[in-house]
C-alpha cells in the first residue's frame, strides 16, 4: 500500500474532524514517533464518513457525500487503487461489492480545499467505535471476522479495533525491525503463548476458527530461527541480527515475523511515523 502523508496542516485536520463518526479513532497513535497520540493535527490516518454516489468501477473513483463543520452540504471526490484495503463488518470486501446511496467510512489522505479523498484504506459499513470493540463481545479471537491491531514505536499502548489500551512496555525498533513483548499480541488476539525457560523458547498456538487451522510458532532467545507449524524459517531473510531477545524480563520477538506466521491478513508500515497496523484473521 503506497505511504500516506505524513504531514497534513492543522487548518485541514479540523476541517475534516468534525461531527461524531467522522472523527478519527479518539486517542489514536499519533503521526510521528514518540509523540503522544490525539496531539493537535494528527491521526491515524484522517479519516470521513459520508454516502457514496456516482461510483466508477472503471475509473476507480466515486464521490462522497458529507457535510462540513457548520453542516452544510459537501462533495469529495475519492479515488482507490488495487491496493486499497476494502472491508464490512470487518470482513474482506472489494470495490464492485457496494453501491450509490451506501454510507461508508474512508481513511486516507484527505485534502478539504480541493474536495479530494486518495483512500488508503477504507472501512465500508459498520467501523467499531470505541468502547464496542473486543472487550464488548466473546472476546478477542472469537467472530470478529478480522481484528485490527495497530502498533506505535515508542508509544506504550495498542489499538484492538481502535479501541485503545495502554502497555506496561513500549514497542522498539531493533535491527532496523519492530519488536514487541510477545504477550502483546497473544493476549489481543486470543493466542495461547507458552515459555520454556530450560530452552529459552517461546511458544506461541493461535487457533483461526473461520480457517480451520491452528498454527504454532516457536522462537528461541538469541536465534535467527524458528519453527512454524513443524517448519524450520528464518526469523528475517533479509537480517540474520534479528533474534527474540529478553529486556527488563520480558520477551521481545519482532512483529512481522509473528503476524505472518499466524497468518495475518495484511501488515502496513508507515515509515514516517514508525507505525505499523495489522488485520489477524479470527
Amino acid at each position: 500500500m503506497k505511504k500516506f502523508l505524513a504531514v497534513v496542516l492543522s487548518t485541514a485536520l479540523m476541517f475534516i474532524c468534525f461531527s461524531a463518526g467522522t472523527l478519527a479513532a479518539p486517542g489514536g497513535p499519533g503521526q510521528g514517533p514518540g509523540q503522544g497520540p490525539g496531539g493537535p493535527g494528527k491521526g491515524n490516518p484522517p479519516q470521513i464518513t459520508g454516502t457514496i454516489s456516482k461510483l466508477n468501477l472503471k475509473t476507480s473513483t466515486f464521490s462522497l457525500e458529507t457535510k462540513d463543520p457548520e453542516g452544510n452540504d459537501v462533495v469529495f471526490a475519492v479515488t482507490y487503487t488495487s491496493e486499497t484495503n476494502f472491508l464490512r463488518d470487518l470482513e474482506p470486501a472489494k470495490a464492485s461489492d457496494f453501491s450509490n446511496g451506501e454510507e461508508v467510512t474512508i481513511r486516507g489522505i484527505i485534502n478539504p480545499e480541493e474536495k479530494t479523498l486518495k483512500a488508503n484504506g477504507i472501512f465500508f459499513g459498520k467501523v467499531p467505535e470505541p468502547g464496542s470493540g473486543p472487550g464488548d463481545g466473546p472476546g478477542p479471537g472469537k467472530g470478529n471476522g478480522l481484528l485490527e491491531i495497530v502498533l506505535q514505536v515508542n508509544t506504550p499502548k495498542i489499538w484492538v479495533n481502535r479501541v485503545e489500551k495502554p502497555l506496561e512496555v513500549s514497542p522498539e525498533i531493533t535491527y532496523g525491525r519492530m519488536f514487541v513483548p510477545i504477550r502483546v499480541i497473544t493476549e489481543a488476539i486470543g493466542a495461547h503463548v507458552e515459555w520454556i525457560a530450560s530452552q529459552q523458547k517461546v511458544i506461541i498456538t493461535y487457533s483461526i476458527e473461520s480457517l480451520n487451522k491452528i498454527q504454532k510458532v516457536e522462537l528461541y532467545i538469541g536465534k535467527n530461527r524458528g519453527v512454524v507449524n513443524g517448519e524450520a524459517k528464518l526469523v528475517d531473510d533479509k537480517n540474520n541480527n534479528v533474534v527474540p531477545y529478553i529486556k527488563n524480563g520480558r520477551t521481545m520477538l519482532p512483529i512481522r515475523f509473528i503476524a505472518e506466521s499466524l497468518l495475518a491478513k495484511d501488515i502496513l508500515w508507515n515509515d514516517k511515523t514508525n507505525q505499523a497496523t495489522f488485520l489477524f484473521i479470527q
